[in-house]
């Protein structure tokens, strides 16, 4: 697996036999920010509370692999229809949303052990409502997905020099290569 970073206690509780997944979800939702986890009750991480949802909610998530390609990640949760309709027109495109894995202490707890580890960053990139087939009937889900990498309004840069890279990255010195590239491309003729 994959660390990403995770502290001692998140690994330890990981490398169990059995252990309680859990997922918090961060999305800036016009006028009043979500803070979700697919848990029981509330979880207090981060200096927020995060409300869980549980069996009402789902989240799907990337693959780890796939190249380069934009990643896209869903998260769900069943609703009134009227409160569901209420939410299609919001304005969401390009706002921020975050995903952290985290391990509880209990089947659908919300008792963290560890701290979470982010798993998805991006912005919201389009909102539906589908109706679902469930045990009990059918129900109504607001369907939320998410894009990785730069929005699509993002501004874009054709010209990336070495002194761009030394900006952001101050000890990063492959971006001397670009300069060599540069004078030797300038005096190749075809």
């Amino acid at each position: 697996m994959v660390s990403r970073g995770a502290g001692g206690t998140l690994l330890a509780e990981l490398a169990k036999d059995f252990f309680h997944p859990v997922v918090l979800v961060y999305v800036d939702w016009p006028v009043t920010p979500i803070r979700a986890h697919t848990g029981r009750g509330t979880i207090s991480w981060g200096g927020n509370s995060w409300a869980g949802v549980w069996r009402f909610g789902s989240v799907t998530l990337p693959p780890e692999t796939g190249g380069m390609a934009t990643a896209r990640a869903t998260a769900s949760i069943v609703g009134q229809p009227e409160e569901i309709y209420a939410q299609l027109d919001a304005p969401i495109r390009n706002r921020a949303c975050e995903m952290w894995f985290g391990v509880v202490s209990e089947r659908a707890g919300n008792d963290l052990i560890g701290t979470p580890v982010s798993v998805f960053s991006g912005y919201m990139d389009a909102a539906r409502a589908p109706i679902i087939e469930t045990e009990t009937g059918f129900e109504m889900a607001m369907e939320v997905e998410f894009a990785s990498g730069p929005p699509a309004r993002a501004r874009g840069s054709y010209y990336h020099s070495d002194a761009d890279q030394r900006r952001a990255y101050p000890t990063d010195s492959a971006g001397r290569l670009l300069i060599s590239n540069l004078a030797r491309s300038a005096t190749l003729r075809w």
